[in-house]
Parts: structure tokens; C-alpha cells; sequence
């Protein structure tokens, strides 16, 4: 298969959860299939994540370790990362979303197929009635809550909208509702698409399972791979 793209950038931001991100990161290890690098940033953790996070990158299962000596949020955190990002496409994800194998296959075929798409979500949040392509408008700005948990976004319109910023008055969150409103303004990338191909990232709760009881099966699938992927680690 010819693809547009041969590789992509993922960016992860975290701050002391470190539960969440070890299986975070392990999905993305385990699941990805095209060629990647990988960038995580601990917005001045305390809880053990920025010494599992190095003795990751020690074992090159990390290509980017950055840590803030001051928590300064999500959105300045994120802004942060992206700049050590080189893709076209890169992706952003929350450090409690659990990758399913063909994510990154299934984002590749929507911009194969679709020249104008600047955002695809993979994320369970922004499932729709029906699925498919959903442009960016009013409806999917309220309704969707934007998917901005697990997305691909392209570089170019990310430097054209000026990455991420807070509503006024909000100190933390919702930076993925301005980052939408914004590019529903944006004209220098024509006809510019919002595209949904949900269960690809599956949000965890609290005792780090998934949400969705009917992704037990895949979930299974994907910890056992997972657990190779840490033995052969472990192991070396």
C-alpha cells in the first residue's frame, strides 16, 4: 500500500498518573505498526513517572523524554511537545486512552482517501450515529466535545491555527474546543474535515479497564501482547 505519509510523530502528556500512562504507553508500543517516534512529556510529576519514563527511554522504547521542573498545564505542555515533533502528521493523545491494534493503519487510509482532512479522531467520546466523515461545524463543536482525547492532526494546520489555547478564564482542559472553533475559520486549507473512525482508543477509568464492556474481547487481545512486548523487555 502507498501511503502519504511513512511516519508520524506521538505526543503524550502526563502528570502524576502514572497507572494510566504505563498502559497508555504499552497499548501504543504494542499496537503500532508504522514507523513512529514516540514523545512524552511529565508536566512536573512527582508520583515515580519522570523515573519510569528515562528508565523507558534508556531501552530506546522512548524517543523523547521531556520534564517540566513547574507544572504549566495542559495546553502549554502540549504546545511544548509538538514543537520537538518533525511530521506531517503527528498525534495527540491523553495519557488514559488505550490504543487498539490498526489505529494508525485506519488514520493513514482516511488521509489517503480524503486530501482535505486535517483532523482525524479515533477517540470512543466522539462516536456518532452513523460514523464516517463529520466536517467540522457548529453541530460536531458541541456536540462531539471535539474527540481531541486520541487524534492525528496535520502539522499544517496546527501551525496555522498557533497550537493549542484555553478558553479565557479556564486555567486547565478544554483547549480542544478552541482549537476546533478555530479551525472551522481556517480557509488556507481547503474544505478542511473533521474525520471520526471511533474505537480505535478507548478511554480507562478508574481501575484502569475499559469503558466499553463489548471491547473486553480486544482489550484481552491486546494485553497479551502488551506482556510480551514487557518480558522480552524486562528480559534484556
Amino acid at each position: 500500500m502507498d501511503n502519504k505519509i511513512d511516519n508520524i510523530d506521538i505526543c503524550v502528556v502526563t502528570c502524576n498518573r502514572l497507572p494510566y500512562l504505563q498502559n497508555c504507553i504499552w497499548s501504543i508500543l504494542a499496537s503500532t505498526k508504522i514507523n513512529y517516534k514516540l514523545f512524552v512529556l511529565s508536566d512536573n510529576s512527582t508520583d515515580g513517572t519522570n523515573e519510569w519514563l528515562l528508565d523507558m527511554k534508556s531501552h530506546d522504547k522512548i524517543d523523547e523524554v521531556i520534564i517540566n521542573n513547574k507544572n504549566i498545564g495542559s495546553a502549554n505542555s502540549l504546545n511544548k511537545i509538538i514543537g520537538f515533533s518533525t511530521s506531517d502528521w503527528f498525534v495527540r493523545t491523553d495519557d488514559d486512552i488505550y490504543f487498539h491494534r490498526g489505529w494508525d493503519v485506519a488514520c493513514i487510509n482516511i488521509i489517503n482517501e480524503f486530501n482535505d482532512c486535517g483532523i482525524i479522531s479515533f477517540y470512543d467520546s466522539i462516536i456518532n450515529d452513523k460514523g464516517g466523515i463529520t466536517p467540522i461545524n457548529d453541530h460536531v463543536y458541541h456536540r462531539m466535545a471535539t474527540g481531541m482525547g486520541a487524534c492525528m492532526i496535520k502539522r499544517e494546520l496546527f501551525d496555522i491555527i498557533g497550537g493549542f489555547k484555553l478558553p479565557d478564564n479556564i486555567l486547565m482542559g478544554l483547549f480542544g474546543f478552541v482549537f476546533c472553533k478555530a479551525a472551522t475559520r481556517v480557509n488556507v486549507i481547503r474544505k478542511k474535515q473533521y474525520i471520526t473512525i471511533p474505537e480505535y482508543g478507548v478511554q480507562m477509568d478508574k481501575n484502569l479497564k475499559l469503558q466499553q464492556n463489548y471491547l473486553f474481547t480486544e482489550y484481552v487481545k491486546m494485553r497479551r501482547r502488551e506482556r510480551t512486548k514487557h518480558k522480552a523487555f524486562r528480559n534484556q
